[in-house]
């Protein structure tokens, strides 16, 4: 709203008033940011779990329980994006002769840090927050740079 009592200088009505119009809207912005990474993050788990009952009931891991798949599900979530899972063990024993296979010394202890990606989980991340964020910056940003910084508050969360 301004003011045009004087024609020589037109100033805002209420500073005031948009700079706490201001502070809703970027408050408002932060929540919706926080609420698209949410659900990036669901949608990701969901397709980690997915792939993890689909393993299940396709009876390619013989005696795994559900319980044993939602666990997987959960480790899929974490290689999606390439968290590092420390495995211990007192005895190494991989299924089928799996570790003679890969020359391992089998029935030794295992203490290490393994880390991977599956890339195909990982670009389905990166997509979903690429969305989210071209979105959040549309709202707010009128320069391209605007643009930039308020897409990238969707990785913040």
């Amino acid at each position: 709203m301004w003011s045009t009592d004087d024609p020589e200088s037109i100033r805002p009505a209420d500073a005031g008033a948009r700079g706490a119009a201001r502070a809703t809207t970027r408050a408002a912005t932060w929540r919706r940011a926080i609420r698209e990474a949410a659900v990036a993050a669901a949608i990701v788990l969901a397709v980690a779990e997915g792939v993890a009952l689909l393993i299940l009931a396709g009876g390619l891991v013989p005696g795994s329980s559900l319980r044993d798949a939602l666990k997987f599900g959960g480790l899929l979530f974490f290689l999606f994006h390439h968290v590092g899972l420390h495995v211990s063990t007192p005895s190494l024993s991989l299924p089928h002769g799996l570790d003679t296979l890969l020359s391992l010394p089998h029935g030794s202890s295992v203490d290490a840090t393994v880390a991977g990606a599956f890339l195909l989980g990982t670009a389905l991340v990166l997509w979903l927050m690429y969305r989210a964020g071209r979105a959040l910056g549309g709202l707010r940003g009128t320069t391209p740079m605007r643009r930039g910084l308020w897409g990238a508050a969707v990785a913040v969360p």
